[in-house]
């Protein structure tokens, strides 16, 4: 009660794509390059605009999914649908409405 958010939106989309990446090893003193596939993203920064109607200050912690539109009905399969992006501490002043922003 008193924390929620002020305004759901989804403005945009992540663009992917793959690269090949080299690394470098030494095995048997001979220096080797292996190519890997990697899923590489444009820059991006998402917003969360929440309010605290409390009369204390709050802490909050956000997660960052990224998850597909559609997903398996099957509840096993599902948790496999969602990937943990980012996780981070915020702390918001009393009766305060404020932008959280992270790139």
């Amino acid at each position: 009660p008193g924390l929620g958010p002020c305004q759901d939106e989804l403005r945009d989309q992540l663009f992917t794509r793959m690269i090949e990446k080299e690394h470098t090893i030494y095995k048997d003193c001979k220096e080797e390059v292996l190519r890997t596939p990697s899923l590489q993203h444009l820059p991006f920064t998402y917003h969360f605009k929440v309010c605290n109607t409390r009369e204390e200050d709050a802490t909050l912690v956000f997660r960052v999914f990224l998850a597909p539109i559609r997903y398996a009905e099957d509840l096993d399969q599902r948790r496999n649908d969602f990937v943990e992006m980012d996780r981070f501490v915020a702390e918001i002043g009393r009766g305060a409405e404020q932008t959280i922003t992270r790139s």
